[in-house]
């Protein structure tokens, strides 16, 4: 470092060197060399986290968060434009015109039933307008689609179905010439490279052509007159048409025809095709094989030649292969990549040579969508293609690098990378952090980085693969870190950038993102996928940093994907979506603009050369070359521009094994080295069929050299094929061995055997023998015409001799296959258990040393079970077999192949663990007891397992307890009450699971809770009264008093709900009271369960008490009403007095009535109420009545209120009956009944349903009996009313009915910033209940968010407060809380709440210690874990002599088996806190009931730290700089104070001191294991009392100078 620096002048050499040891610190990447001139300006590596509040803002554009200060030299915010398009489509089209010399954006809205809208921007998105297309005067274009045109990117057309209509456009969608077709055009499509078209029309199966843009078309009826045309296919490189032609014997099969645009003529090109497809120089041709019914067969021709078959592996461990699908996966390299479908579960990848005919296999069980084939009849070629059901992406910009998916033996996913053609596949190495960086260890095999592609985009729309050829090494991906991908691997995407092209990684953003390249790869955005958002991220540096943008006012946008114009040259983007919460649905584009963000052209300086190969290890050249790339410098903020080349050098690489693969018939041994015969293929060896005189032909030595390669020299000699001339005449010469095998059968021997070979030939002077064995890889020339070679290693061999004249050869051949003898020395047979249960299988295998089909040849295997008194029919090498009767058995097994036989023997001892009686007996609420027999084979038995789980769980059963096999029986008390269990008794063999008893299912005692009894009030004096009740017979109970106070108006309604603890005897409570109100009182008894759920019973009998002592006189009654029951009882109703004064109901002691006949004027009937209604019978019929009400309250009583006169009726009409209330929804109920049974219906006109007190009033007609209401309130009592309706528009009341309706979620409570209470590590959090529950409530959910953004695990409590403990001090949280009830959850409350904890006066650790606790009963172990935790701290701070108030907490968390303990404490003058920690956690184990099971102290703060208040306005900087400035000033002091000493400027001691200031305003925490330490505490503790500020010392001049210009101060 001093090295580097020296050239400087001694401050600008220590300004290096501090952000040299900065950056160090800091786990920078980048460190940017300073020069002279270069000014170090206050912005320097000051960050903002992406995680702090956002700004407010009036409309839909939010700013950044700024990156650099205001002052900053260059500007990293974008231009950002929202453009609401107004159409509300289901689906739309976009297109961006063409690559970097257009400014147009097309987007077609479309939706079936409706009328299309177009959209057209000429200024790269700013603007749009709407452009109508029109097929007549009257009538609108339709537009279902369109396409661009491939060479003329200005070229558009627009499809019209419903109107058969085109409209072209030359001049990117200014103008339109509209052709009106007689065809349906659905499938329709221009030529790569010339402006013609052609269309199909799917219905008529007829194709057209146009060669003048759809002005003109031509039917292929000229050439093919009543044959439907199945697809066309354009030639890349002419103008010739392939037209895929059904056959008119058999629809399924087609031929394939060559013609031009003009369709005047066709050539059969191939006939009975399944399918036919087009790719680069290749033409695939699918057809069923002529003798497999099961399988197909790939025709290929390369270049237009001839189509031949193409040849692939026969067989795969043992079986047969089928081809029954092929995906042609890649051909842009000069040569085939196609994946195979050969059976379910079992699809292989292979490549192919040049020519595209001979396949070696490159990766097996790659992922195959069976779906997708099943679904295309496993044959139809092209339309896999477009259906991508492979997982398989070639790595654009960069040859030979291809990603995969393999299939594992678990069947679960795994990625893997090559860069040499899938010559060498490999794990992708997973990133060492995370997107927030956090250290994560993630290393092969036990996990590596898995990537989504194609089957992860089509199954769980996760973006794929990401690459260009216009940014060669950049990657961008969604991945999974872990052993593989598990089928719950779809929702833990995050996004992942390479930029060494996949050799490394690193996590760049947490969650599904889309993502997109601008500007060469300089810039990459990404925004969240299918989530609610408001911002998108970009980066400036190939993904190491990333910044936030916000760009609108909520976060209920919801982007759909991104796009940038083709080329990847621009700095815009566009991000299209729309606002979920808005109705009706709108499509809006976010134009993102990066030219501001990069405000200078780049210069020479701002690129270097790399190369892929520096990142791969053992991959000095790719591909027989190194190419290296011009690319710009990562953290350079430059533009490369539209017009930018890139530059690309290249030299060729000497030859290496790397530059050649496995020929076809050959595969890679063991060690993936060499390249050896293989008898998965069908290959015909030695001389050809013809051979002519003259001619010659080669011999594979087992390489070819990888298409595309470009390796000169080297060992290319190694790896070529072998040249021979051929025979002059066909079996002129006959090569004859000593074994005397017929012709053409391979000779068999033993390794170390030898043969003689004769050549004999009818050609006897002037020629030469040349004896080649494969054996020695040698060639020798000798006139003896017979040869001896002795074989010394397995294998398959050859022996080649050529008579050789001065003007041909001839030759012939034999095939020697070399086995080993099978030997006993090292064959054994191994069972996989020795100790087999009876009737369990066990698997035995017989091994053989080296075994290998090539060393060995052909092995069966007999085997005899108890000395050949029991035969198997098996000759495999593995035997699977179980036995039924106990004891030893003797298992033999006899290995024979073409040389010798050997034998061997293993025994196995069959043994029985099953426990009878296995019996589960229930004991109470939450303990059973368990018990069963002793086992057979007891001494086998190391342990008894027990396994439970509640019986309607999906889950899987959950151990309980491992026991020693002595062990019978086994209690539990940690059952819950009321739930139904499964259990099992598994006994285990060798700490394994092996034999499991019988189900056993019981349900536990229900846990009933009494209400309180005898609840008493009694009047202690005029503002007070005492509760009393009867003590509920339960442990660890305790009570809540319910209390209900009601003044005169209804509207004084209180509610209180007070806990008064517990009690053995009995409960006094005392509370004060306002006189002559009314006070109604219930009691609850309450237990706190062990889940955390709490049994209430039911409330006790209320009982309710009110003064007599009325001051005041009551208001008249409202309304009096009448409603005739029948011909003698009326129901006389009024609504309840009004306090005119306050406008709100009075409440009174009752009602006075009296009923006055009308016709005599006489009093019939006298009464009195407590409610607003009386029945009343007795009655006259057809007289008529009249009556006044009065309101009483105590002895005071209000003026009359008369009534209208009512007439009762002739007879008694008959009511509905049977009125059923049926609860639909949370806010509507369905009503039905049956009308009257009478036979004069003459008098009913309808029905009325009624409910009063929640103004409902229905009427339906005479013939409905059955009515559904809605709008209705959730969870809501209603009392209904269905009467009959007569004729002369009376009604009568009738049958009254209850019904509630269904519960909802609840509204979100209500918080309030000024609830909160906080000190330095503790709060209290409070807020009010919902508006409206909307059911039965069950419990709140506060979420709490770290200073960092990063989620606090959920609180859950039934009360409306909280309180929190182990926070941190001088630090700011936000909150936030939604109710739930028994339906669900609600939403959170109108906004987040932030708080502020005051700063720490004393150094505080945080202490966490984990106990195994067993209790009698679970759900009191809260209060005795309390009891316990404070019996602990009294006996530390007797011992400590320290207050207890240095203790603050403890707080909480259980599970099953264990409880943690969270304590705060405050280190005090004499004793650290520290120190008290270490003494809580050795005293932790004091009691039977709790076992200390681990610990640890984490230290909060060690020092004063200066506090900031919230409304403080250098609050957010002190906060954005903390983390930057506490390095930048720590590593200063030290090599400042160490420059001081070295040069001896003494004069900056002062200088020194005077920043510690500094220090102890900005203060940095960093996590060491589960350690926090204070780093001024270590390099400045000697100057804190004498340099650091006071609390009361005014430090605002310098927080100024230091957000001024820290150097300075420095």
């Amino acid at each position: 470092l001093y090295l580097k620096c020296n050239r400087y002048r001694p401050r600008k050499m220590f300004l290096y060197i501090v952000l040299c040891a900065l950056c160090y610190e800091a786990n920078c990447e980048f460190i940017q060399t300073l020069r002279d001139s270069d000014v170090l300006s206050p912005n320097v590596l000051r960050v903002r986290h992406a995680h702090e509040d956002e700004p407010s803002s009036s409309d839909n554009i939010r700013e950044l968060r700024s990156i650099t200060e205001s002052n900053a030299s260059t500007s990293t915010i974008p231009n950002v434009e929202v453009i609401d398009l107004h159409d509300g489509h289901y689906q739309i089209q976009l297109d961006w015109s063409g690559k970097g010399d257009s400014d147009t954006m097309v987007i077609l809205g479309s939706q079936p039933g409706m009328n299309s809208t177009l959209h057209v921007s000429h200024d790269y998105g700013l603007t749009f307008k709407t452009v109508t297309l029109n097929v007549s005067d009257n009538q609108t274009a339709r537009i279902d689609g369109f396409i661009k045109g491939p060479v003329t990117y200005q070229l558009y057309v627009m499809v019209d179905l419903t109107h058969r209509a085109l409209f072209v456009s030359t001049d990117d969608c200014n103008t339109f010439q509209k052709h009106v077709v007689q065809f349906v055009p659905s499938y329709i499509s221009f030529h790569p490279t010339l402006e013609m078209m052609m269309a199909l029309d799917s219905n008529s199966g007829i194709l057209y052509t146009s060669a003048n843009l759809g002005a003109t078309w031509i039917p292929s009826t000229t050439i093919f007159p009543g044959q439907r045309i199945k697809d066309a296919i354009w030639n890349p490189t002419s103008s010739l048409i392939y037209l895929i032609v059904r056959q008119l014997n058999d629809t399924r099969l087609s031929d394939v025809y060559e013609t031009d645009i003009n369709l005047s003529t066709a050539q059969l090109l191939i006939s009975g095709t399944l399918e036919f497809l087009i790719s680069d120089d290749y033409m695939f041709a699918v057809k069923d094989h002529p003798s497999n019914s099961e399988s197909l067969v790939l025709m290929v021709s390369y270049k237009q030649g001839s189509f031949r078959i193409a040849r692939f592996p026969h067989s795969s461990e043992g079986q047969i292969l089928t081809e029954k699908s092929y995906y042609i996966a890649d051909t842009s390299e000069q040569q085939v990549f196609v994946a195979v479908y050969h059976r379910q579960n079992l699809s292989n990848l292979y490549i192919s040579e040049e020519e595209g005919i001979s396949y070696s296999l490159s990766l097996d069980n790659v992922l195959f969508d069976d779906a997708a084939i099943s679904h295309n009849n496993y044959y139809n070629l092209r339309a896999l293609q477009s259906y991508k059901v492979i997982d398989f992406h070639k790595v654009q910009g960069l040859k030979g690098a291809y990603i995969a998916s393999q299939i594992n033996t678990a069947n679960e996913l795994e990625s893997f990378i090559t860069f040499d053609k899938g010559g060498v596949w490999q794990h992708l190495v997973a990133p060492s952090r995370t997107a927030d960086g956090k250290l994560h260890i993630c290393d092969w095999p036990d996990c590596s980085l898995h990537l989504a592609s194609q089957f992860s985009l089509s199954k769980y729309y996760v973006e794929p693969i990401y690459t260009r050829e216009t940014t060669p090494g950049i990657i961008m991906a969604s991945g999974y870190l872990g052993a593989s991908m598990t089928q719950s691997y779809s929702n833990n995407y995050n996004l992942y950038v390479s930029n060494t092209s996949g050799a490394t990684w690193r996590e760049a953003i947490a969650g599904k993102h889309y993502y997109q390249f601008a500007d060469f790869g300089s810039i990459l955005t990404a925004i969240r996928q299918f989530t609610a958002t408001n911002y998108f991220e970009y980066s400036l540096d190939e993904g190491a940093r990333w910044h936030r943008y916000y760009f609108y006012n909520s976060t209920n946008f919801v982007a759909y994907g991104m796009l940038t114009e083709p080329g990847e040259a621009t700095t815009v983007i566009g991000i299209y979506g729309g606002d979920f919460s808005v109705s009706p649905h709108n499509w809006i584009m976010i134009r993102i603009d990066f030219s501001e963000v990069l405000p200078r052209e780049c210069a020479k300086s701002d690129y270097y050369q790399w190369s892929p190969s520096e990142n791969l290890i053992d991959h000095e050249c790719i591909l027989g070359e190194r190419e290296t790339f011009e690319r710009k410098i990562a953290s350079h903020l430059c533009l490369n521009g539209g017009e930018y080349e890139r530059e690309v050098n290249r030299s060729i690489c000497p030859c290496t094994r790397e530059d050649y693969e496995c020929d076809f018939g050959f595969e890679e041994d063991d060690g993936n080295v060499e390249c050896i015969p293989s008898d998965q293929y069908d290959v015909q060896w030695g001389i050809p069929y013809p051979c002519p005189t003259g001619d010659s032909y080669t011999i594979s030595v087992g390489y070819r050299r990888i298409v595309g390669d470009k390796c000169v020299g080297g060992g290319e000699n190694d790896f070529i094929p072998r040249n021979y001339t051929c025979p002059v005449v066909k079996d002129s010469v006959q090569l004859q061995n000593s074994r005397n095998n017929s012709r053409g059968e391979p000779i068999i021997i033993g390794v170390g055997e030898s043969i003689q070979f004769t050549a004999s030939t009818i050609y006897k002077n002037g020629i030469m023998f040349l004896w080649y064995s494969s054996s020695t890889n040698r060639t020798i020339s000798t006139t003896d015409s017979s040869k001896t070679y002795t074989f010394n290693k397995a294998g398959m061999f050859f022996v080649t001799v050529s008579i050789v004249s001065n003007v041909s050869s001839i030759v012939d051949f034999n095939a020697i296959k070399v086995y080993d003898h099978l030997t006993s020395e090292n064959y054994v047979l191994q069972a996989n258990n020795a100790n087999p249960l009876i009737g369990k299988q066990v698997t035995i295998t017989a091994f053989l040393p080296a075994r290998n089909e090539f060393i060995y040849g052909d092995v069966t295997f007999d085997w005899s079970v108890d000395d050949g008194s029991a035969r198997v029919d098996s000759h495999l090498q593995v035997l699977t077999i179980s036995f039924t009767t106990t004891g030893r058995h003797l298992v033999s097994a006899l290995a024979r192949n073409s040389l010798s036989t050997i034998s061997a023997s293993t025994a196995v001892e069959v043994i029985d663990v099953r426990s009878e009686q296995f019996k589960v007996q229930v004991l109470g609420t939450s303990s059973v007891r368990i018990s069963w027999t002793q086992a057979p084979a007891l001494e086998y038995v190391t342990s008894y397992q027990i396994y439970y789980r509640v019986t309607n769980s999906d889950g899987p059963f959950r151990l309980m307890v491992d026991l020693f096999p002595s062990i019978r029986s086994y209690l539990t008390t940690t059952l819950e009450a009321d739930t139904q269990y499964q259990f099992q008794l598994m006994a285990t063999v060798n700490s394994r699971a092996q034999a499991a008893s019988d189900i056993v299912n019981i349900t536990t005692e229900p846990l009933v809770l009494n209400s309180p009894q005898n609840v008493r009030i009694a009047n202690s004096t005029i503002n007070s009264y005492t509760i009393t009740w009867d003590p509920v017979n339960t442990p660890y109970v305790f009570y809540q008093v319910l209390v209900y106070s009601m003044n005169q108006y209804f509207d004084d309604v209180m509610a209180a709900l007070v806990d008064v603890g517990t009690s053995t005897n009995y409960t006094q409570l005392r509370i004060s009271f306002i006189p002559n109100d009314l006070f109604v009182f219930q009691v609850v008894a309450v237990i706190q369960r062990s889940n955390g759920i709490r049994l209430t019973s039911l409330p006790s009998k209320d009982v309710s008490t009110r003064d007599d002592h009325v001051t005041y006189t009551p208001y008249p009654p409202r309304n009096p009403m009448s409603h005739l029951i029948n011909s003698t009882c009326v129901q006389l109703l009024w609504t309840p007095p009004l306090d005119v004064n306050r406008n709100v109901t009075q409440i009174v002691d009752g009602y006075n009535f009296t009923v006055i006949e009308s016709a005599g004027n006489t009093v019939a009937y006298k009464g009195s109420t407590v409610e607003p209604f009386y029945l009343l019978c007795d009655l006259i019929q057809s007289s008529r009545y009249s009556y006044n009400v009065r309101s009483v309250v105590g002895l005071q009583q209000s003026d009359d209120v008369l009534s209208d006169t009512f007439e009762m009726f002739p007879y008694d009409p008959l009511a509905p009956s049977t009125v059923v209330v049926e609860p639909l929804t949370d806010s509507s109920v369905r009503l039905s009944w049956k009308p009257p049974v009478t036979n004069d219906r003459n008098y009913i006109s309808g029905y009325i349903i009624q409910d009063d007190f929640h103004s409902i009033h229905v009427t339906v007609a005479s013939y409905q009996y059955s009515m559904t209401l809605y709008g209705l309130k959730a969870y809501e009592l209603y009392n209904f009313t269905v009467s009959v309706k007569r004729s002369n528009g009376k009604s009568y009341a009738a049958h009254w009915t209850t019904g509630i309706t269904k519960q909802g979620i609840p509204d979100a409570p209500l918080c309030n910033k000024s609830a909160t209470d906080s000190k330095n590590t503790t709060a209290i959090l409070s807020w009010a209940a919902p508006p409206h529950i909307n059911g039965v409530m069950k419990q709140y959910e506060v979420v709490l968010h770290d200073p960092m953004g990063e989620i606090i695990p959920h609180y859950f409590t039934a009360d409306t407060t909280l309180f929190i403990r182990s926070l941190r001090p001088s630090t700011t949280y936000t909150y936030s809380v939604r109710a739930h009830n028994m339906e669900g959850v609600g939403p959170y409350c109108n906004y987040p709440v932030t708080f502020y904890t005051d700063r720490a006066l004393k150094s505080v650790v945080e202490v966490e210690i984990t106990f195994q606790y067993s209790l009698v009963f679970d759900y009191s172990i809260h209060d005795q874990t309390k009891l316990f935790i404070d019996s602990l701290i009294s006996t530390i701070s007797q011992n400590l002599t320290v207050n207890k108030n240095i203790f603050a907490g403890p707080h909480l968390q259980y599970n099953e088996t264990t409880v943690v303990v969270d304590l705060i404490i405050l280190s005090t003058k004499d004793t650290s806190a520290d120190t008290v920690a270490s003494q809580l956690i050795q005293n932790g184990a004091g009691v039977d009931s709790f076992r200390l099971k681990s610990s640890s102290i984490r230290i909060v703060t060690t020092a004063p730290a200066q506090s900031v208040q919230p409304d403080d306005p250098n609050k957010s900087t002190a906060q954005e700089w903390v983390l930057v400035t506490s390095i930048f000033v720590s590593v200063a002091f030290n090599v400042l104070f160490l420059f001081i000493i070295g040069f001896g400027y003494q004069k900056n001691r002062s200088l020194y001191r005077s920043n510690h200031q500094l220090l102890s305003r900005d203060r940095l925490r960093y996590n060491r294991v589960n350690s926090e330490v204070d780093i001024d505490d270590a390099i400045t503790s000697d100057y804190i009392n004498s340099s650091s500020p006071s609390p009361d010392t005014d430090t605002s001049s310098n927080n100024n100078n230091n957000d001024d210009d820290p150097m300075i101060d420095l």
